[in-house]
């Protein structure tokens, strides 16, 4: 039965992480079908001789609390909670190569979360890469600190084209450009002006997705990390 709960959990992500980065939005309609989906291998494990026990509802309860708690302190939108409950449904257990817990969705979202820290190093390679060749991306920012600047390298990039799913990282202050960085929720809407300093609207989707397949390919990221610091393991 693992085998077609991890085969519905892979069609699952790889379809909404389609659609979050197209249209940045995933129809409820779609966590009903994959739910009850995962709700029909269930029973036919049961019938079929495997456990059915309240165990099945530590982690979906365990999950939702998490995920929504994030969701309400602003840290990613409604479809990446409801993606995270929906695969806790399907996939409530599994046992990887390294892990602390068998939790899968809250696997799925720790590693999800450490690769999704790796963005800022991307961007301050992509930027100083620009910098090397020459290109003037502080142009009229002439006044700001070098600690604002390095904060702009690691959060964005300059985009001179109008693009979809863009943030600014910028406003302008007394006739002058500077940036402005927020933690939660950037700005209300998207920019759609050019040669703007930006940050691009992450389809946070495909990070989980990420997530749940580093999950499957190795395992949990954070007990990895955690048994070479303190176990030297």
């Amino acid at each position: 039965m693992l085998t077609y709960q991890l085969a519905l959990s892979s069609i699952m992500l790889v379809f909404i992480s389609y659609l979050d980065l197209k249209k940045r939005e995933v129809p409820d309609k779609v966590w009903i079908i994959f739910g009850l989906a995962g709700i029909f291998l269930h029973l036919v494990g049961f019938s079929q001789g495997e456990s059915m026990s309240l165990h099945l509802l530590w982690p979906i309860g365990l999950t939702a609390l998490i995920a929504y708690g994030l969701y309400f302190l602003g840290f990613y939108g409604g479809a990446d909670a409801k993606a995270l409950i929906t695969l806790s449904v399907i996939l409530p257990y599994y046992e990887p190569s390294f892990y602390f817990h068998r939790f899968a969705s809250l696997i799925t979202l720790t590693n999800g979360i450490i690769i999704t820290l790796s963005l800022p190093f991307f961007f301050l390679i992509y930027n100083s890469l620009k910098l090397l060749r020459g290109e003037r991306i502080f142009e009229g920012f002439e006044d700001e600190s070098k600690i604002r600047k390095f904060l702009a390298l690691c959060l964005g990039f300059r985009s001179k084209k109008v693009r979809k799913f863009m943030f600014p990282l910028e406003k302008e202050e007394e006739g002058k450009r500077r940036f402005e960085f927020k933690l939660f929720g950037w700005y209300d809407e998207y920019t759609m002006a050019k040669d703007k300093w930006i940050t691009p609207a992450i389809p946070l989707l495909i990070f989980i997705s990420a997530g749940y397949l580093s999950m499957i390919l190795f395992g949990d990221i954070i007990f990895f990390l955690m048994s070479r610091i303190f176990l030297g393991t």
